[in-house]
């Protein structure tokens, strides 16, 4: 199974990643960088209003994958703070060990990194809803989703 600390570090990393990667910057990054991106709950406005600009972009399906993942990490890490549960970040493999019904999901982007907590065995899959909040739009409001996780 993987390592709990390396799986919540490198998630941590990977969502501050979505506005502060020089090497290979997040598409359209400029648009968050009047934001202040601080773990809030209030700040999962900013993700919204992200994937809202990036959808009227019309040459954007090359960059999803990687802003998927990045805003997805970042919508876990709210969770992570706001919650009173001990969420912890696995990758696909070891979530399948602690719930075998995760291998009906494949090895698709939404599960590739996904919160569990040990003592509830609550599992939550914040990239699959940043995916969801894309195609479907604010019926799979990500605030809302936050404050239902966190009963904040």
């Amino acid at each position: 199974m993987a390592s709990t600390k390396n799986s919540d570090a490198a998630l941590q990393e990977l969502s501050k990643m979505l506005w502060a990667d020089t090497d290979n910057p997040t598409f359209e990054e400029e648009f968050l960088e009047k934001y202040d991106l601080n773990y809030t709950i209030d700040s999962s406005q900013v993700v919204m209003d992200f994937i809202d600009h990036i959808k009227s972009i019309s040459d954007h399906e090359d960059h999803l994958d990687r802003i998927f993942l990045r805003t997805g990490a970042y919508i876990g890490e709210i969770i992570k703070h706001a919650s009173n549960k001990s969420f912890h970040w696995y990758d696909t493999k070891a979530a399948q060990t602690l719930n075998p019904k995760i291998k009906a999901y494949g090895d698709s982007l939404g599960v590739a990194a996904v919160l569990y907590d040990e003592e509830t065995h609550e599992m939550i899959f914040p990239i699959a809803k940043v995916m969801k909040y894309y195609e479907e739009g604010s019926e799979q409001n990500l605030k809302f989703y936050i404050q239902a996780l966190t009963k904040k």
